[in-house]
């Protein structure tokens, strides 16, 4: 793999050796955000070696040994003898990951990652805090209308329970509050007697006398 790093962006390429030759397997490039524009020369050369291995070409490299090529003779001694900062130590760390060797060359035969590096693909936006995307409202309407559903209304059946009572004891079950207050009612109901008491001294007055003298 062919790396390289400008004051725009980043640039890789991929290479595999098959029957002998070297065969293209990607190229890569991005440019840089507002804040890795402030990197040294030093930095953005680790900045594309990050990039290109753990994010770019991942999926190509786990689990093999493969050769990193840069024009940059610091970045040889990156994951032995340097000095890093916290920011370096994680990249360091994920880098840690994966089996590879760093051999340095002239700027001269890495042509290839460094006209990539100089000419990014502005097109495909940068992710991270300082960066943003703006979608349209009709892309914005669209997406929701295929992902958002409407509400579905669902009408349960009403149940004799004292909902006071109920958040007042919160320990107890569901089904013990609707037996009291099933009971509860039972007790409030007039029973036959009482009814039939009540109907006959509407429609009897000469009954009140015997049920005062019971």
């Amino acid at each position: 793999m062919h790396i390289d790093a400008s004051g725009k962006g980043l640039g890789a390429v991929l290479y595999n050796i098959q029957e002998g030759a070297k065969r293209v397997i990607a190229y890569a490039s991005r440019s840089l955000s507002k804040s890795e524009k402030n990197y040294s020369a030093y930095k953005l050369e680790f900045l594309s070696l990050k990039w290109a291995v753990t994010e770019k070409f991942a999926d190509y490299l786990t689990g093999t040994h493969f050769v990193v090529l840069t024009d940059n003779n610091p970045l040889t001694h990156i994951l032995t003898s340097a000095k890093l900062d916290a920011t370096g130590q994680r990249w360091a760390s994920a880098l840690g990951q994966f089996n590879f060797d760093i051999i340095y060359r002239p700027g001269v035969k890495n042509a290839d990652a460094d006209g990539l590096s100089r000419y990014p693909r502005n097109d495909i936006p940068v992710q991270g805090p300082e960066e943003s995307v703006t979608i349209e409202d009709k892309a914005v309407k669209a997406i929701c209308g295929a992902v958002v559903k409407p509400p579905s209304i669902e009408v349960l059946p009403c149940l004799g329970i004292d909902v006071l009572e109920a958040t007042e004891t919160p320990g107890q079950p569901m089904a013990q509050l609707e037996v009291r207050e099933n009971q509860a009612a039972a007790e409030r109901r007039p029973s036959t007697w009482e009814m039939g008491k009540s109907y006959n001294r509407q429609k009897t007055p000469e009954t009140d006398d015997i049920f005062d003298q019971r």
